[in-house]
């Protein structure tokens, strides 16, 4: 690698982070990118924005045009972030061409970082005997079979060079990992202070009711709200970021989730 080095991080980008991350490196004279699949009701941020057709074919065919820009552009780095270039064939069907570029990136030299997010490293087994909280104990199934997610462990192990978790939770899970935390740029966001109030206002806004145990939040409020506990309470779902964020400012407290 000579010159400015380049690098691709996406194509999920979960709250931006896969900007936030290229947007950083920038600062430091990197030519970083950042690559999304889909604009998603969120509006979160991105350097490349690539909206996928539903027809199987007609998506291989866009994964195709992606990964030779992706050449044509020479980057030396390949960041995934949760799923390489080629996703599932049907979306879901998470055993149809998933990662099929990283072997050619290898063979032309370049470098492959993969970042897990969450249920990639978790065996379902371990973590149904030691966490009475997790998910998996509420109604989800998974994304994809527990003979699958050790699968693809070993293919990713066989042709990455780096492997990065969110945090230490994860890289217990996967302790070859580096842990690079969830980014969050301070200056844009403004201090709001403390201010009093009669009625203090509680904020949730799950991305999946199920996942983020929503059910178990609200049944929680319910019961402080029979209690004689007042306060009003905000459910957001699948709202515009900047639109979810004016209601984080105006919270007393803000529940994300309880299971993940």
């Amino acid at each position: 690698m000579e010159g400015v080095l380049k690098v691709l991080i996406g194509p999920m980008n979960m709250a931006s982070q896969a900007y936030y991350l290229a947007r950083g490196l920038r600062e430091y004279g990197v030519d970083a990118l950042s690559v999304a699949y889909g604009r998603g009701v969120l509006g979160y941020q991105s350097d490349w924005f690539v909206d996928l057709p539903v027809h199987p074919y007609e998506r291989v065919k866009k994964f195709r045009d992606v990964l030779v820009s992706a050449l044509e552009q020479n980057f030396d780095i390949f960041h995934f972030f949760q799923r390489s270039l080629f996703l599932s064939i049907p979306p879901r069907n998470q055993d149809k061409l998933l990662g099929f570029e990283i072997p050619l990136l290898k063979a032309r030299g370049k470098f492959v970082a993969y970042r897990f997010t969450g249920l990639e490293v978790i065996d379902r087994e371990i973590e149904l005997k030691n966490n009475p909280y997790t998910v998996y104990r509420h109604g989800f199934d998974g994304f994809f079979s527990e003979q699958f997610r050790r699968e693809w462990l070993n293919f990713l192990r066989c042709y990455c060079d780096d492997f990065m978790v969110v945090d230490p939770v994860m890289r217990e899970r996967f302790p070859e990992a580096k842990i690079v935390p969830r980014l969050l740029r301070a200056s844009d966001f403004e201090e709001i202070g403390i201010k009093p109030t009669n009625k203090p206002l509680v904020v949730h806004a799950p991305t999946n009711q199920l996942f983020k145990g929503s059910k178990f939040i609200l049944k929680a409020l319910k019961e402080l709200k029979a209690e004689g506990v007042d306060f009003e309470l905000k459910l957001l779902s699948r709202v515009p970021f900047v639109e979810a964020l004016e209601w984080y400012k105006k919270a007393d407290l803000i529940v994300d989730q309880v299971h993940i």
